[in-house]
């Protein structure tokens, strides 16, 4: 039993599934830290800059309140897909 399939419980869509989590998390990771270049390259302020950031984090709760409901009828699996 290889090492992968210990910590998985044999379940190969356990890594997939960490996989796509880490992105959404790595997205704001990388938006972060380059506010002050975006602020620099379109030549605006700092309080436009981080509205982009708010707006951004709006969007992603409103959308639980959605995609919550088609998870449900829909199923997962096709969400995913289009999510992707």
């Amino acid at each position: 039993m290889s090492f992968l399939s210990k910590i998985t419980g044999g379940n190969k869509y356990i890594v997939l599934i960490a996989i796509l989590i880490m992105m959404g998390l790595l997205s704001t990771d990388i938006f972060l830290p380059s506010l002050p270049q975006i602020t620099a390259y379109f030549h605006t302020d700092e309080t436009q800059t981080l509205k982009g950031l708010s707006y951004y984090f709006i969007a992603l709760a409103g959308s639980f309140l959605f995609v919550g409901n088609l998870v449900d009828r829909f199923g997962r699996r096709i969400m995913l897909l289009i999510g992707l």
